[in-house]
């Protein structure tokens, strides 16, 4: 059953952090992060931990609602936990993490040095950072031990790297729509030219576009001209199914003339992606409508440099190289790995799913998946509506989690 819980946000601080891959440490990093279920059973004994790690421009709001009267706010995942669900409150206690970098933390932040936004000398921070972060703010809730890492999309690949930093540390990974254990190369192709569009618009100013509100004396952030556009191209990735005539600009324009003469393009197409985006937004159709509403109300709540922060992280990326041989590991069960993937997905590909059941062995584990329907998107994962799209999501993960059950690859 869902769950019907109000839920209060939480922050957490975790002090000397590691950024900047591999080479520094800052003072501290705020997490935000919600929690369903109770900590302790009937018996006062510590329950299971399930952790959830967060998609890209997401946040930790899984389940339950913020409006104390319950009518809004439901959380992203919320046909998978609660009461008896695949992610079952009764039985586990649940921690919900969001992004590192987001309202709490990030280049936004006052510099106690020149009492204005860090900007450009924010660090950057690897997946590998965000493993021990996250540790280390687990670690502060007593936390040991995680039954269960699950993500979508980006808090896939955050999965993985908090099963690779210790093997032992995760029992089960339940990924949506996720990248495999290597990352595709399209994948860190798209990150590299949003981060490039981003970095080069003149008005960033190498991160420090804030300016101070002559009116409160405080820093404002303004929206630089390519946010909307990498936005656009993002969510129009992520909302409609694979395109391969969709390539990237001008320079690709060899690769969109063997579309064309594949029968990939449909007359009359550029098959550039930007004018893709184009004429959905300029749709007066319900669906375009929709369409430009959504990537109207993401560019507003978005932040230019969250955005850039975030992508740069994609990059980082290395779960497979720190497992270069056979890892053998002393387990009471094996590690077990469930793969719930869109074979249209246009931002991740199925080749990386595939992938990565050839390479279970490597991890010791028994690697499984569950498939969308045809022409699902990348953004099935992401939402209720889209979970929808498997009417028994919910029962077959449960009957995986509990018994072991599953399509092997």
């Amino acid at each position: 059953m869902p769950y019907n819980v109000h839920v209060t946000p939480q922050k957490i601080e975790v002090k000397d952090v590691p950024c900047q891959g591999h080479g520094g440490i800052w003072p501290n990093a705020v997490l935000e992060y919600e929690t369903y279920g109770a900590r302790q059973d009937s018996h006062k004994a510590d329950k299971p931990v399930i952790v959830i790690l967060p998609f890209f421009l997401g946040s930790a709001h899984a389940a339950g609602f913020h409006d104390p009267k319950g009518t809004k706010g439901n959380g992203y995942w919320e046909p998978l936990i609660g009461p008896g669900n695949a992610f079952n409150t009764d039985t586990h206690y649940i921690v919900s993490f969001g992004p590192l970098i987001s309202s709490s933390f990030g280049p936004h932040l006052p510099n106690p040095a020149t009492k204005a936004p860090y900007g450009s000398a924010f660090p950057n921070f690897s997946f590998a950072n965000y493993a021990t972060i996250q540790k280390k703010a687990l670690a502060a809730m007593g936390i040991q031990h995680v039954d269960v890492v699950a993500g979508a999309s980006m808090g896939s690949l955050q999965a993985w790297h908090m099963l690779v930093d210790d093997l032992k540390f995760v029992d089960k990974m339940v990924l949506l729509v996720p990248g495999g254990a290597s990352l595709p190369t399209k994948t860190r192709q798209l990150a590299r030219k949003w981060v490039s569009m981003l970095e080069s618009d003149p008005h960033w100013n190498n991160g420090n576009y804030y300016a101070i509100d002559p009116k409160t004396n405080k820093p404002t952030a303004f929206k630089p001209d390519t946010l909307g556009q990498v936005l656009g191209e993002f969510w129009y990735r992520c909302q409609f199914p694979l395109s391969t005539h969709l390539v990237w600009d001008q320079l690709d324009e060899y690769y969109e003339e063997i579309f064309k003469a594949l029968g990939g393009a449909d007359a009359g197409s550029s098959g550039l992606i930007s004018d893709a985006v184009a004429k959905k937004l300029a749709d007066t159709g319900k669906a375009g409508q929709a369409f430009a509403g959504q990537v109207g109300k993401l560019t507003k709540v978005t932040d230019y440099n969250t955005l850039l922060w975030q992508l740069r992280t994609i990059d980082s990326f290395e779960a497979l190289d720190m497992v270069d041989e056979v890892v053998k590991v002393e387990r009471e069960k094996p590690l077990r790995i469930m793969m719930i993937y869109a074979p249209s997905d246009d931002i991740f590909t199925e080749y990386s799913i595939n992938e990565t059941g050839l390479i279970g062995y490597k991890f010791q584990a028994q690697v499984s998946t569950i498939q969308f329907p045809p022409g699902s998107p990348h953004g099935a994962g992401l939402t209720p509506p889209g979970l929808g799209a498997l009417p028994n999501l919910d029962g077959q993960l449960k009957s995986w989690l509990n018994a072991g059950g599953g399509a092997k690859l």
